[in-house]
């Protein structure tokens, strides 16, 4: 059997000089980065997805919204590790948040779609902070 593709998903620096609020990043600003995919043999791929979205965990019903959308290839890929660069504006709203009955959680997902299996699929989650957040940290 084939071994799967490997996929990763490295956020670009945010705002901040500060190691610790890497995967932080504005509300209103912008994401970005790069799937990189290590690919063993040959593989037939109807395509690279990245999107970025945001849920709730918590009590009630689940509230979800994406908001960014793009396919990064289309086609097979031979061989090797590939880097696709994405870039995205984030929302106003709504921040990160995490409350005793709800959370807000960011996050980037990468799929490739493969004929007959199952799909590779990846995700790196990340916090959006309010726009005031930028004068404190």
């Amino acid at each position: 059997m084939a071994r799967s593709p490997r996929i990763n998903i490295d956020l670009d620096p945010g705002p901040w000089a500060n190691a610790e609020l890497r995967d932080y990043r504005l509300a209103g600003g912008e994401i970005g980065g790069r799937v990189v995919v290590h690919v063993d043999e040959p593989l037939a791929c109807r395509g690279l997805v990245t999107r970025i979205g945001w849920h709730t965990e918590g009590r009630g019903e689940r509230d979800e919204e994406e908001v960014f959308h793009q396919t990064l290839h289309h086609g097979d890929l031979s061989s090797g590790q590939f880097s696709f660069p994405f870039t995205a504006k984030l929302p106003i709203s709504p921040v990160s948040y995490a409350g005793h009955y709800l959370t807000i959680v960011w996050r980037v997902e990468a799929r490739i779609d493969v004929a007959r299996r199952r799909d590779p699929i990846t995700e790196k989650v990340f916090y959006v902070m309010p726009k005031t957040a930028a004068a404190t940290c």
